[in-house]
């Protein structure tokens, strides 16, 4: 190349050769003024990152086996070859920047992966370039040589070959250390991960032909014998120089071209397997040329040479796994469980890397063409199958591979130990990725299906059987426990509900119900089934629609929010709730939630629309809209304590006769002809007639415009774990997309304890708990 001074750079590569050869570990060359073993690559972990506690520091050296005297000369061997390299490089291609950028991190790439090879650990090229860039920052280099001596070619010759070379052999003694260590090498790998997605290079990196220097490297520091670090050095640079003349790319693959034979073109492969364009040239020409019993003829080799060995890098098995496709049943039974071997291994390696790797798409078109063929690899760990849960979003061939190990017969422990809830919910999440359309839906039912049992353990409750248990008096009211008589009252006799769902109820008065009782009885979930049955839609819908509504009663303590609720008075234009409620829909069930805690002027303001022919006024259109269709439901906690305590729901909390207190049978109601709940009604009235402080029923007008009153009870015991039952159907209700919840009697009778200790919360605690505790509890599998 033009420009290049060989004299000069021979003269001054021979100290840098010298004392790499006459390094030892007592005493470290010095080059100038600087020592390499104080060339220190920037920190991995920021000062920021929690520090390893002195236990376990000691635990990952303890962890780290000595290298063999022998191992370590041939990584010395490695690290002084690449660092010479280095030097021939960075002082050849002084003055051609865009070289220079791209050929020195390259060569410091390839011996990266060389030293990873020594302690057998794979790592693809955007891996090892990673490390490079985190272990040093070249572009410190070029600046400090172009602002002292410019492009001077012999200065910036001298000086660069010289950095280059300190830089080089500084990198490999740091990555020697983190590798030759489990636990160093597992967050350098981590962090290299991290750095191959965060990086961007610039246009001139990636204009630079890397995969093909970075394979001629390392196939030379992995496969030659470096006993020479100098012949080492020249061997290799010579492969690089030529990559760069053209005119030798041409020449040789002009040979390709003139090839006329198959033999011909193997022998291309093997004499110049250290050129990528060479070998993925031969093999394309063997391919498009010839028949397949002749362009596979000699298979055997190429998968012995280019697949089957730990050394041969990434970039050269992406060009060679095509043609193992193709020759796939040339190729020797026992060649093809080692090919497969090879792809599993590096699927794991190529999914932890990312999805910008090369050698993935390859790895896993092997995979499925060995797992298809009939042929098992041995070791399938749940390494693999992790890494292709990871690449099934940008790789179709995954999804496929991933489902053929979930069918193998030869891995079930392995299987069935690794997958889990929150991979199925992994999955339903993600988009199926071009090529596995057809493969996606079967994969998440793949999931589904290990994650079935075949047959339940004894005593496991299904939600579908625990909700035909929650039957109550009447089919309306199916999901609401423990009230009964309530439920009597409504559908029986007198039947209000059922009168008015029928249309027979009394013309000109709107149905008023009072609910009282302790919190969490079910007074709302009630109201929700009167609107269910009285319209037959789902509740949801008539919430949606504006024909079932609950306004909470104390937000409007005030007397300003009357104007709020009803609107302004006679005579001011305005809206108000009520109004435009009753306007839209005419028919519809209103609850007024905690009716006791609105302001006592509510009282006296209800009483036109309770009574009979009651009207709603509309200050917005000054007209008078009919309510006697409308159903009101008044919710209070009002006389809580009298229901609390009286006998009725004593007996029936302990579960005991009321006659004899004697211990009932499980189910049994302890007042069927609903003969004390009458008893506990009329008290409940005469409560709430006289109750100090209750300001909103102290007018008996109000109270007369009540069509009854319902006291909510405390549970029996049954009825309580009843109402669990319903609770986790419901939680299994909305998971059942993902899977299907199942429960043992233990653990309904756990949540039913909780009522016990805290009865005065009613039961909406422990529904409030439960769901804390099922969903904690599924998370942790699911995510």
């Amino acid at each position: 190349m033009a420009g290049w001074k060989e004299p000069v750079l021979s003269r001054s590569l021979l100290l840098f050769v010298i004392l790499l050869q006459a390094r030892s570990e007592a005493t470290p060359p010095v080059i100038g003024t600087v020592e390499v073993q104080d060339v220190h690559p920037p920190p991995l972990f920021t000062e920021e990152q929690p520090q390893m506690e002195e236990e376990s520091r000691k635990e990952a050296e303890e962890s780290c086996d000595p290298t063999s005297p022998e191992m370590r000369t041939r990584i010395s061997t490695i690290r002084h070859a690449s660092a010479v390299i280095a030097g021939f490089a960075d002082g050849a291609v002084a003055q051609l920047p865009v070289a220079s950028i791209g050929v020195v991190p390259c060569i410091q790439a390839a011996m990266i992966y060389a030293i990873a090879q020594q302690y057998g650990c794979f790592l693809d090229r955007g891996s090892a370039i990673a490390i490079v860039t985190m272990l040093s920052s070249d572009y410190v280099k070029t600046s400090l040589v172009s602002h002292f001596v410019g492009w001077i070619p012999l200065a910036g010759n001298l000086l660069k070959t010289g950095l280059s070379v300190v830089m080089t052999e500084g990198i490999g003694m740091a990555a020697e250390k983190m590798l030759s260590c489990p636990i160093s090498r597992q967050q350098l790998l981590a962090e290299a991960a991290k750095q191959e997605q965060t990086e961007n290079p610039s246009g001139e990196k990636k204009a630079y032909p890397f995969r093909e220097h970075f394979h001629a490297i390392v196939d030379f520091l992995c496969n030659q014998s470096l006993s020479s670090t100098t012949d080492a050095a020249r061997e290799v640079w010579k492969r690089v120089e030529s990559l760069f003349r053209q005119e030798d790319q041409v020449a040789l693959l002009a040979k390709v071209t003139e090839a006329r034979t198959p033999e011909n073109l193997v022998e291309l492969v093997q004499e110049y397997k250290w050129n990528l364009k060479v070998v993925e040239a031969s093999l394309e020409a063997l391919r498009d040329r010839f028949p397949s019993n002749l362009a596979c003829t000699d298979v055997d080799s190429v998968a012995k040479g280019l697949w089957a060995p730990k050394s041969a890098d990434g970039e050269v098995k992406a060009v060679v796994a095509p043609h193992l496709l193709h020759c796939w049943s040339f190729l020797s039974p026992e060649l093809r469980k080692e090919a497969a071997m090879v792809a599993q291994d590096l699927a794991v390696e190529a999914a932890r890397a990312g999805s910008g790797t090369t050698i993935l798409p390859g790895a896993l078109a092997v995979l499925l063409a060995a797992f298809r063929g009939g042929t098992t690899t041995e070791g399938t760990s749940p390494a693999l199958l992790d890494g292709l849960m990871k690449a099934v979003h940008h790789e179709a061939n995954a999804c496929y591979v991933l489902r053929e190990v979930l069918s193998q017969e030869a891995f079930p422990d392995i299987v069935g130990s690794w997958v889990q809830l929150h991979h199925l919910q992994h999955l339903t999440q993600l988009d199926a990725c071009p090529g596995s359309e057809m493969c996606f839906p079967g994969l998440i039912n793949d999931i589904k299906l290990r994650l079935t049992l075949s047959s339940l353990p004894p005593g496991v409750e299904l939600p579908h059987l625990s909700s035909k248990a929650l039957k109550a008096f009447d089919p309306a009211f199916n999901g609401l426990v423990g009230q009964n008589c309530a439920v009597k009252r409504l559908m029986k006799s007198p039947g209000y509900v059922r009168v008015r769902k029928k249309g027979f109820h009394r013309p000109g008065v709107p149905l008023v119900l009072l609910m009282t009782g302790p919190s969490g009885t079910g007074k709302t979930m009630a109201a929700r089934k009167i609107a269910e049955y009285i319209h037959g839609r789902p509740f949801k819908e008539l919430e949606a629609t504006g024909r079932f509504k609950l306004f909470p009663m104390n937000q409007f303590r005030m007397e300003e929010d009357l104007k709020t609720f009803f609107g302004p008075p006679r005579g001011i234009q305005g809206t108000g709730d009520l109004p435009e409620l009753v306007k839209a829909n005419p028919d519809a069930v209103i609850v007024l939630d905690e009716i006791e805690k609105a302001h006592r002027s509510f009282a006296r303001a209800l009483l036109t629309v309770f009574g009979e022919y009651g009207t709603v006024y509309d200050p917005k259109s000054g007209r008078d809209y009919q309510a006697s269709n409308i159903t009101f439901v008044l919710t209070s906690n009002l006389a809580k304590d009298l229901v609390i305590k009286h006998p009725l729901a004593v007996a029936k909390t302990m579960g005991r006769s009321l006659e004899n207190h004697q211990q009932l049978p499980k189910g049994v109601d302890v007042d069927p002809d609903c003969v004390a709940y009458a008893e506990l009604r009329d008290a409940v009235d005469e409560e709430i007639s006289h109750a100090k402080d209750n300001a909103f029923f102290r007018e008996s007008e109000i109270r007369g415009r009540l069509t009854d009153t319902l006291p909510f009870l405390p549970f029996a015991p049954h009825e309580v774990q009843e109402a669990v039952r319903g609770f986790l159907t419901a939680e299994a209700e909305a998971f059942r997309e993902s899977l299907e919840l199942t429960w043992t009697e233990e653990v309904v009778d756990f949540f039913a304890k909780l009522y016990v200790r805290k009865p005065d919360e009613g039961l909406r605690a422990v529904n409030k708990q439960l769901q804390l505790q099922v969903r904690d509890l599924l998370e942790g599998a699911l995510f």
